[in-house]
């Protein structure tokens, strides 16, 4: 029997003697001698002989099992004189109390020894016993997955190693080596592999002639493989080996250790900062390199003092930024929101900080993780954006104000300086002026510091009729910026904004705008106050129509165009309305793009409505409709018909009540569009036009003798039948219309009293 093998303190040995066990074709046991010999595992044929389960085993002792002390002794003189033990014969004792007489081969590896067992059923003489055992050795060499191997060290002349030769091999050696035990047995290894690295023949070297046990880990150049080794001396001279192959270990190692370094590449040139916190030591166990640049302070720092990120936190955020962290340490509750860093400099900056707990496969939090963004670019482009849109907002809401004055019959100047006001709030102007047949409304803005007492410069100097003449000069620009000029004394610092109000050639006025020396008159304030002008020339182009039109009624014509235009305006300019709303909210969202898609659709609008704001010429209600009623208007459009054309008329009325001015209003463009209709496509020589208003019933009827039409044909669309539909929907009328081709048409406005809710 040989010397019982040894690892060396660098390992317990323990993985190897449990390997062994596991693959022996014999009961089998491992027990700790350091832990008065307590029992650490045991293999299956051992539960099945012992009777012990694997739980029962392991709370036994050898001295619990063993009857007598033979076996114990000699273990014990192993290890005090390092007597080579060889096998013993002894009584067990099994779970039923029974005795059994076994046979025990002893393996010890540091402090742990392992136990092959071979019951005996009854004596034999000592061959018997030499040939079983070589059996049973000769069962666990061929059944051992790893590889294993017996050598000879070979020396020189001086002593020093310089080959080792094969002894013997088990079959794991042969499969993993590629060699048959016949090609390698006898042969030395420089024999068999030239290529050997010296560093394995030293090793082996020492193990062989100094007794020493040896594991380590190495890689085979000549079987391109990493082994693991333990190697221990049965005899002087010689060695045994055990090997494993962890050349797949090996290489999930270094693909872990090229993936760790990958990510501290990627951690160290990544712009958001990415941390982990430790949930028991409370300190911070990994923070990217980017922390300085955000933070302004060595990562060091956050190292030392976990909180003292908390001290860059502005002072308005840092009671929500404290609570946050403290819900993630205390409560495990995730966060994400925006705060501001606060640097030494007074500078600030936005970001963006998430954290979120991670869980262990216990579901226990084992540490924290976050990341915190730098948004500080695209916070200030979504300050700027939303700035944009409520200035484009102000813009739109002046040009709305400048369109109402469209319907300004009195108290025009007096509107003037409220819009004035608005304006100069909006372009940030000291003061407005407004002239207009030598009249003046003017406006200063007294939250704006002037460097000069702008009252006093306007009361003394501001003369209406000798600026009209200096501001005539400049009738034929569009637009006048400048600074000291010569025609205007009184204000020689300032810089002077002049648009002239003029359409179709004719000047209505002028806008005068007066800024600070320093002030950047942008392109938007020159298309806002443009945009202005224009629409303020429309305003007082329409009030001239309006007193050209007060002695005769509107043209049913300009009065459909009014409409149209004025209702496309209106809903242009709700449009828009719905636009800067969405571009609002996608600014809350943080969409960007979405709200300069927004931004350039508004300006699409505000350009649209602009033109169709010059084509709001007339009003879309004629005066006498208002003066004198609903039957006096009918009147006047059908003089003006017979007047114009070679048409007949008939007008019979009956009116005994009246009705409110918004019904009116509606059944005159109704009755204006059936006129307009038949005197476009009828081609009649007669139109009748009945009115019976009472207290029960309004009933109108208008008659052609044209050439009719198809109610049911594309042309029906032609006689805006869709429009008088809608306008008789709106007073909760009646209308149908009685036509066939060549038969005239006949259409009818049928309104009970009751129903009369306008």
């Amino acid at each position: 029997m040989q010397k019982s093998p040894q690892l060396n303190q660098t390992d317990s040995g323990l993985p190897a003697l449990l390997y062994i066990m596991h693959n022996n074709p014999l009961p089998a046991f491992v027990f700790d001698r350091d832990k008065n010999n307590q029992i650490i595992e045991a293999n299956q044929k051992a539960v099945l002989l012992y009777g012990y389960t694997q739980t029962e085993f392991t709370q036994k002792r050898l001295q619990e099992i063993c009857l007598k002390n033979k076996l114990i002794s000699a273990i014990n003189a192993y290890y005090q004189n390092n007597q080579p033990i060889e096998p013993i014969q002894t009584q067990h004792i099994m779970k039923n109390d029974s005795i059994r007489d076994v046979e025990v081969l002893v393996t010890i590896l540091n402090n742990f020894v392992l136990l092959q067992v071979r019951p005996l059923e009854k004596k034999t003489d000592f061959q018997d016993s030499q040939q079983n055992i070589e059996q049973r050795y000769e069962g666990l060499f061929n059944a051992l997955l790893s590889g294993f191997a017996l050598h000879e060290i070979i020396q020189d002349e001086t002593g020093t190693p310089i080959d080792y030769r094969f002894m013997e091999v088990n079959p794991a050696f042969e499969k993993m080596t590629g060699k048959r035990a016949s090609e390698i047995v006898g042969k030395t290894v420089l024999q068999i592999w030239p290529l050997t690295e010296p560093y394995w023949i030293e090793h082996y070297g020492e193990v062989a002639l100094s007794g020493k046990e040896f594991q380590f880990e190495n890689f085979s150049q000549s079987h391109d493989k990493y082994f693991r080794v333990y190697a221990y001396s049965p005899v002087k001279g010689q060695f045994a080996t055990l090997f494993l192959d962890i050349t797949e270990t090996q290489k999930q190692r270094h693909l872990l250790e090229e993936q760790q370094e990958l990510i501290k590449e990627l951690a160290d040139h990544i712009s958001e900062i990415f941390w982990m916190r430790d949930k028991d030591s409370k300190k911070f166990t990994y923070v990217t390199p980017s922390y300085e640049k955000i933070y302004k302070e060595p990562v060091e720092t956050v190292y030392k003092d976990h909180l003292s990120f908390l001290k860059k936190v502005h002072p308005d955020d840092l009671p929500y930024a404290k609570q946050q962290f403290d819900n993630l340490i205390f409560n495990n509750k995730s966060y994400d929101y925006e705060y501001r860093i606060l640097h030494e400099d007074k500078s600030v900056r936005w970001v963006r900080t998430r954290g979120f707990p991670i869980y262990a496969a216990n579901f226990e939090v084992k540490r924290f993780a976050g990341v915190v963004e730098d948004i500080n670019d695209q916070k200030i482009n979504q300050l700027s954006l939303r700035q944009h849109a409520f200035e484009r907002e102000q813009d739109l809401s002046i040009l709305y104000q400048v369109s109402n004055l469209a319907n300004q019959q009195t108290g025009l100047f007096e509107e003037m300086q409220k819009l004035l006001s608005t304006i100069c709030q909006a372009t940030n102007s000291f003061a407005g002026i407004f002239i207009r047949n030598n009249q003046e409304a003017i406006f200063e803005q007294p939250s704006v510091t002037h460097p000069k007492k702008m009252q006093e410069i306007l009361e003394i100097h501001f003369e209406p009729e000798k600026l009209t003449q200096i501001l005539t000069q400049y009738d034929h620009q569009k637009i006048i910026i400048g600074k000291q000029l010569p025609q205007i004394p009184f204000l020689p610092d300032d810089q002077i904004v002049i648009t002239p109000l003029i359409l179709s050639g004719k000047l209505y006025g002028h806008l005068l705008f007066i800024f600070h020396p320093e002030k950047d008159i942008t392109a938007g304030y020159t298309t806002l106050l443009l945009a202005i002008a224009d629409q303020l020339s429309m305003v007082f182009e329409n009030l001239n129509l309006r007193q050209l039109t007060k002695l005769n009624a509107i043209s049913e014509e300009r009065q459909r165009i009014s409409r149209e235009l004025h209702d496309s305006v209106t809903q242009s300019l709700y449009s828009l309305n719905l636009i800067s709303q969405a571009g609002l909210d996608r600014l809350k969202e943080q969409a960007i793009t979405d709200a300069e898609e927004c931004l350039v659709e508004i300006q699409k609008n505000a350009i649209q409505s602009l033109k169709e704001m010059r084509l709001l010429l007339y009003e879309l209600n004629p005066p006498v409709l208002e003066e004198a009623g609903l039957v006096k208007a009918v009147q006047n459009r059908l003089n003006s018909v017979e007047r114009k054309t070679n048409t007949k008329v008939s007008f019979e009325t009956e009116v005994t009540a009246t009705l409110s001015k918004s019904v009116q209003a509606e059944l005159y463009r109704i009755i204006i569009e059936a006129l307009n209709n038949t005197l476009k496509h009828a081609k009649a020589e007669h139109i009748d036009v009945d009115i019976l208003i009472n207290s029960d019933v309004c009933d109108i009827k208008i008659k052609d003798d044209g050439i009719g039409f198809d109610i049911d044909s594309d042309m029906s669309q032609a006689y805006g039948l869709k429009t008088m539909q809608q306008r008789a929907k709106k007073i909760k009328a009646e209308l149908s219309i009685l036509t066939k081709p060549q038969q005239g048409t006949t259409i009818r406005i049928y309104c009970p009293r009751k129903k009369d809710t306008a």
